[in-house]
């Protein structure tokens, strides 16, 4: 079901992150990209990627997600 036909290849590497929303940053509405996705501030809305969702310690989400995948930021 999920992933059916994709290539690994396909999806970027969780180091390149094209797609950021900062710490200061508060966004509602839909976001919806190829490429991998960092978000560390405040998100109300839809989120589609092919690629990475990568959550900041302090982000705040209200949203329907599809990703490859989703992951906590590590601690800086």
């Amino acid at each position: 079901m999920f992933g059916k036909g994709k290539d690994k290849a396909e999806v970027p590497p969780q180091e390149e992150v094209e797609t950021v929303i900062g710490p200061t940053t508060s966004f509602r509405g839909t976001i919806r990209c190829n490429s991998n996705i960092r978000i560390d501030g405040i998100l109300e809305g839809i989120i589609e990627t092919s690629g990475c969702l990568i959550i900041g310690n302090q982000a705040k989400i209200l949203a329907d997600i599809v990703a490859h995948n989703t992951s906590a930021a590590d601690s800086v």
